[in-house]
């Protein structure tokens, strides 16, 4: 008995020595925390600012905008804005337009977080005689009808270029994309086109694959109804009664789409 009980308490040491032995063995852990995926975005925000015959419409700190400057000076104005998502803004709302009135616009796109593909989608055209007010039906004749094509975009010259410094004035070396030319060259039998601020076309604004960057990027368009002198001046004396009560106008959708895995992206079609 008393052999079986040592034989016993042999085993009981032998197996605790055993146990004690395997946590002797060199170890190391490390240990990952806070794996996570978090999907990236685009933002794009717009921004806008704009002249009306000399005046500029400015915006104080409350939002409140008034021209300053030009021959509305003080009447409050629309068309000016900080960088934000559009909710009914328009960049162009001018109801008494005339010869030789004249304006620009700097239109900015705020991109945050990511290089993006860019489009801009000009849709819903609208271009009519409106209605025909008696020395527009003596200029026109029988041609003057509401839901007739009008002659303003006829009449009404664009010059639009890429703004590298955002300062509203068309500088030396920047790079103009539309030079001088009738808003009728672009509108005329159109219901809609599409411009291609960035994408893989050789129409892009950008070049040809080259996203628009994060950050601040900017296009100023000018106008006159008339024509432009060499001096910069909007001559408005050959626009005639044709024009009067002549309506243009157009949505304008801007669209961006992520430039990373997607490098066939164009415009059209999208």
């Amino acid at each position: 008995m008393k052999k079986i009980i040592l034989s016993l308490a042999i085993i009981a040491v032998v197996g605790a020595i055993v146990v004690g032995a395997t946590t002797a063995f060199f170890s190391d852990t490390e240990t990952s925390t806070g794996n996570t995926f978090t999907a990236g975005a685009i933002d794009l925000k717009i921004d806008n600012t704009c002249h009306y015959n000399g005046g500029e419409c400015v915006c104080n700190n409350d939002n409140v905008c008034t021209w300053n400057g030009g021959p509305y000076n003080g009447e409050p104005c629309s068309c000016t804005w900080l960088s934000k998502d559009l909710d009914g803004d328009v960049f162009f709302n001018f109801n008494d337009v005339k010869p030789g009135d004249y304006g620009e616009d700097t239109i900015s796109f705020d991109l945050t977080s990511n290089p993006a593909w860019a489009c801009v989608y000009v849709e819903n055209i609208v271009d009519t005689d409106n209605t025909c007010v008696e020395p527009e039906v003596e200029a026109e004749g029988s041609d003057c009808a509401p839901t007739n094509d009008g002659e303003l975009d006829e009449n009404l010259h664009i010059t639009a270029w890429l703004e590298t410094d955002c300062d509203n004035v068309l500088d030396s070396g920047e790079e103009i994309i539309v030079d001088n030319k009738l808003l009728s060259n672009y509108i005329d039998g159109q219901t809609s086109f599409v411009i291609p601020v960035a994408d893989n076309s050789d129409d892009s604004l950008r070049g040809n694959g080259v996203p628009l960057p994060q950050g601040h990027y900017c296009v100023g368009i000018a106008w006159c109804l008339g024509t432009v002198k060499a001096d910069g001046s909007c001559d408005g004396t050959n626009v005639g009664n044709e024009v009067q009560t002549d309506k243009v106008g157009a949505n304008l959708k801007f669209y961006v789409e992520q430039a990373r895995n997607n490098s066939g992206f164009t415009c059209v079609g999208n």
